[in-house]
């Protein structure tokens, strides 16, 4: 949505009269050739946080409207800088190259900019300048692995507010963040079914204009939460397919995360086929002890993929940092999690895009995680 009324303060409006011009847009690397794999028989999935590029800090700590365009500003500033259209072209080699038959994948963040009229602070069209949903199905096409989107969900929308992404000119700025089931799009008709999407939280309410001083009103979390889900069918096997990205580690909402999975875990027995759940969420590196969540999924009778898979490797997938751009590829924790319930097993598991040949031509990481990609054999389809 666009300010429809001024925030007040005249200073703002003289202050923006300093502001400049926005970084250049990241630009998708030219696509390298790859065949399409054989379909290997088992049900293969695969789960991957695509990394936001900011961790956001800036935002929630905006106090007022002024702090609030510098602020923005930075966090799209971050953003441009880990070039998320070449990193989900790296990302899409990895898709491509295993070949799942579904993909989970989260945070994949979408930016709008436009013109800003300084009388009222009006936001003028918005033009979309990142989308990094479409840059990585634009990817897959391109090298041969086409997919195309089963099911997908809003995990926070902001909306447009002015903001300073670079010096010299102020513009109005929107941000959004989706959770996204992929599928071949080489699979049989029907094949795929019953998409579903839900909120593990309520919607936050949008950044108040007239924040009072000294409160974050305007300040905000983009953290939002929920969850989607399909049912496949395949000769290989059938289930249901379920992705979400959990809350954070937060010492003010101890409890958040162990509510998200019960909330999942309860989705999840009212579903007629067995169920594979890929979360994404911060946990403590095995071995154990397990955090509480992970306790919670033990004690429930689900099962941890990689664990039976691979029970001598950690199979850590985080976190690098949010810019992409470490120098050491070691991952320390198993943050991205496939729980399987019901009559599933795993066969295989690997990681993926944790190699240094996975990063981007400029030295970028294409994700502060890594992703997995898992084997799974279930009761044939009927």
């Amino acid at each position: 949505m666009c300010i429809r009324d001024s925030p007040g303060p005249a200073a703002l409006v003289a202050a923006a009269l300093a502001l400049g011009l926005p970084a250049a847009r990241a630009q998708p690397q030219p696509p390298e050739a790859l065949q399409p794999a054989a379909d290997a028989g088992p049900l293969r999935v695969m789960t991957y946080n695509a990394g936001a590029g900011t961790a956001w800090t800036p935002l929630f700590f905006s106090v007022d409207l002024l702090t609030y365009v510098d602020a923005a500003g930075r966090v799209l500033r971050e953003v441009r800088a880990t070039q998320p259209h070449a990193r989900m072209h790296a990302l899409a080699a990895q898709v491509a190259q295993a070949a799942p038959h579904l993909v989970a994948v989260q945070a994949l963040g979408r930016w709008s900019t436009g013109t800003l009229a300084l009388h009222g602070l009006r936001c003028g069209p918005m033009k979309v300048e990142i989308d990094m949903l479409a840059a990585l199905l634009q990817s897959l096409r391109a090298l041969g692995r086409p997919y195309r989107v089963a099911v997908q969900a809003a995990q926070f929308e902001l909306p447009a507010l002015p903001a300073r992404p670079a010096p010299g000119e102020l513009r109005c700025v929107q941000a959004s963040e989706r959770v996204v089931i992929l599928e071949r799009a080489d699979l049989p008709r029907g094949a795929t079914a019953h998409p579903q999407r839900g909120r593990l939280d309520a919607p936050a309410p949008p950044p108040a204009l007239a924040a009072v001083p000294g409160t974050a009103q305007v300040g905000v979390w983009p953290g939002g939460r929920a969850w989607v889900s399909v049912d496949v069918r395949l000769p290989g096997g059938a289930l249901r397919f379920v992705s979400a990205q959990l809350a954070r580690l937060d010492p003010f909402t101890p409890d958040e995360r162990r509510q998200d999975g019960e909330l999942l875990r309860a989705l999840a027995e009212s579903s007629p086929l067995p169920v594979a759940l890929a979360l994404s969420s911060t946990v403590p590196a095995a071995p154990p002890p397990p955090d509480e969540l992970q306790a919670d999924f033990l004690a429930a009778g689900w099962r941890d993929a990689w664990a039976q898979a691979q029970p001598a490797q950690l199979g850590a997938t985080c976190c690098r940092a949010p810019s992409m751009d470490d120098t050491d590829p070691q991952l320390s924790r198993r943050s991205d999690v496939l729980w399987l319930r019901g009559a599933v097993q795993p066969r295989a598991a690997r990681l993926a895009g944790d190699a240094a040949a996975d990063r981007t031509p400029a030295g970028l990481w294409s994700s502060d995680h890594a992703g997995v990609v898992v084997e799974l054999q279930t009761a044939p389809a009927r």
